[in-house]
């Protein structure tokens, strides 16, 4: 069942984070994860966002993507993620819904 972490980001410092973003997923890669989407909010439909950045990532089960966000290459960058922005990680497990 494949997971996904949904990362919705307020930037902070836009020089700083560049190197969070260059280096970030790479990690993910070497886990077998992808990024399947980064971007920013180009229109809102409802409610009121306080974080205009996000980035999907998917990985094959949730094991792996624990793995991922637990490893060392990892954990090494969320010093510069956490200086440069404020963000909200989230896990999905892909499921039948209902």
């Amino acid at each position: 069942m494949s997971t996904f972490y949904l990362l919705q980001i307020k930037v902070l410092d836009e020089n700083m984070l560049k190197e969070y973003i260059d280096t970030a997923p790479k990690t993910v890669a070497l886990f077998g994860g992808e990024l399947v989407f980064r971007g920013r909010i180009s229109k809102t439909l409802s409610g009121q966002p306080k974080h205009t950045t996000a980035a999907v990532l998917k990985f094959s089960d949730r094991t792996t993507a624990e793995d991922w966000y637990n490893s060392k290459d990892y954990q090494s960058l969320l010093e510069i993620r956490d200086s440069s922005a404020e963000v909200i990680v989230t896990r999905y497990d892909a499921s039948d819904f209902y």
